[in-house]
């Protein structure tokens, strides 16, 4: 049997939600059916995992602009060496890899692309001066270029999909995260250094430290509460320089007993499964999985109504709490109402649970098989 060719380009491979679930799609898809390459620019997360099931390829470089050319050069070669007249399938992660993956294989027919969007585009209208203002406004204008020259694209959540589909004015499938892994139980289980004192109540985040992922409005939401009540504890899990400023914060307001930072933590699961009550307030995002591994470990769940996810996750409140992205003194109060009475919040995440299985890593792949048959 011929195998299907497939490059996955996903140019930065690092600790988050987009690697656990390319990690996913990957371990289950067929070997037997497909020859796979995973292309990206430094070291791969998932490399160790999956090393002996695909080929890994770090194109180490410095610019944007060397990217598309080795990608491109990478591509020619695997047409050149191939021995079948299929199409290689290319499978790229992201607005700015889609954009790099679009110009990387122009003029090559012998190329099928797919094109996954994981951040909602909402995530474009965040910026950090005047340089980072014009980048986001060229990679919005690029991606109505380049998106309309993917065979395929593909959104991992409804809200997400819809919005993009307006923007690029071209169908985009939603497609699920595949955040309801069973192999999360057993990490939940394993043995980690830190004690959980039963006698106090543990709020939780774990995200990338990033002003855009809201550990700032978590701070300012908890802060005053650590006094009022005094066995309250929270926990941020994440990395990333923004931690300094989160250090600050907590060094000033004189809560260092109160809050544990934690980064690079490879396995956040035991404690979440251990924690009270588990906040999440980003700006944006595409997919949050960690809410749906915070109800799969019977955590209960308070989160920002970002663009997108949450909503769909949290089936517009009635798995969990929602509060308005920024209004850290809207989350104040819903923390609060939780401490006085957990026991509504801890119905909403049995009500979440129910739904999912839509979010399957065998749904999933399922779907995938499906599309890369018929591409």
């Amino acid at each position: 049997m011929i195998k299907k060719k497939i490059i996955i380009f996903h140019p930065y491979s690092k600790l988050g939600g987009a690697d656990r679930s390319l990690y996913r799609l990957l371990k289950k898809l067929n070997k037997k059916k497909y020859s796979i390459t995973f292309v990206s620019i430094d070291n791969s997360i998932i490399k160790d995992q999956l090393k002996r099931e695909i080929k890994f390829i770090s194109l180490n470089v410095s610019r944007t602009i060397f990217t598309i050319l080795k990608l491109r050069e990478l591509i020619k070669n695997l047409i050149k060496n191939s021995n079948s007249s299929r199409k290689i399938i290319l499978i790229s992660n992201q607005n700015f890899a889609n954009i790099i993956a679009f110009f990387a294989t122009i003029n090559l027919s012998n190329v099928k692309k797919i094109f996954i969007e994981r951040n909602h585009i909402d995530e474009l209208n965040y910026y950090d001066g005047l340089i980072n203002l014009i980048k986001k406004k060229i990679i919005k204008f690029l991606m109505k270029i380049a998106y309309k020259n993917a065979d395929k694209i593909i959104g991992i959540c409804k809200q997400l999909s819809k919005d993009l589909s307006k923007h690029i004015k071209k169908p985009v499938q939603a497609i699920y995260s595949p955040s309801y892994d069973k192999e999360i139980y057993k990490l939940s289980k394993k043995k980690i250094n830190f004690t959980f004192n039963k006698k106090n109540c543990y709020l939780i985040n774990v995200s990338r430290f990033s002003e855009y992922k809201g550990q700032m409005d978590i701070l300012k939401a908890t802060s005053k509460l650590f006094y009022k009540y005094p066995k309250l504890r929270l926990i941020l899990i994440g990395y990333g320089k923004y931690k300094r400023k989160l250090i600050k914060f907590i060094q000033k307001n004189n809560l260092n007993k109160k809050i544990y930072l934690i980064d690079n933590c490879q396995n956040p699961y035991p404690f979440i499964h251990k924690s009270n009550l588990f906040l999440f307030a980003s700006n944006y995002e595409g997919f949050p999985n960690v809410l749906v591994e915070a109800l799969m470990l019977n955590t209960p769940v308070i989160s920002s109504n970002c663009k997108s996810g949450p909503e769909e996750i949290l089936l517009n409140g009635k798995a969990g709490d929602l509060f308005q992205k920024k209004n850290y003194e809207q989350l104040n109060v819903m923390i609060e109402n939780f401490i006085k009475n957990p026991k509504k919040l801890v119905k909403k995440m049995k009500v979440g649970k129910k739904q999912l299985w839509k979010f399957s890593p065998e749904r999933h792949v399922k779907i995938y098989n499906k599309i890369l048959s018929n591409i």
